[in-house]
């Protein structure tokens, strides 16, 4: 999978629950498997390992790195919200989209 479609995708699970610690969480906030039926809230590598487990997901990770300026993963712990982590998302999608991936 092109990082950009990892990418969307996982924004797409962020847009439905966000969440810090864990890679993601249950609806009783308990922590479990990002890849878990149970799951309504990933951080932001929870959402990208939901998404693709494979290779794909390397230059996703790599774009939303670059995209934050650090660690896309310290970044997201860092966040108030998910606002910031999704214009992350949308400047790696562009970053990614630019280079063709």
């Amino acid at each position: 999978m092109k990082p950009s479609t990892v990418l969307t995708k996982a924004k797409k699970l962020i847009e439905k629950g966000w969440c810090k610690g864990p890679m993601a969480k249950n609806a009783r906030g308990e922590a479990v498997g990002p890849r878990s039926k149970a799951a309504c809230q990933w951080c932001s590598f929870g959402a990208i390992l939901a998404v693709d487990y494979g290779v794909g997901r390397l230059g996703a990770e790599d774009y939303l790195s670059r995209a934050c300026g650090r660690s896309f993963i310290l970044f997201n712990e860092s966040q108030p919200s998910k606002r910031p982590v999704l214009r992350a998302f949308d400047r790696a999608i562009a970053l990614a989209k630019s280079e063709g991936k």
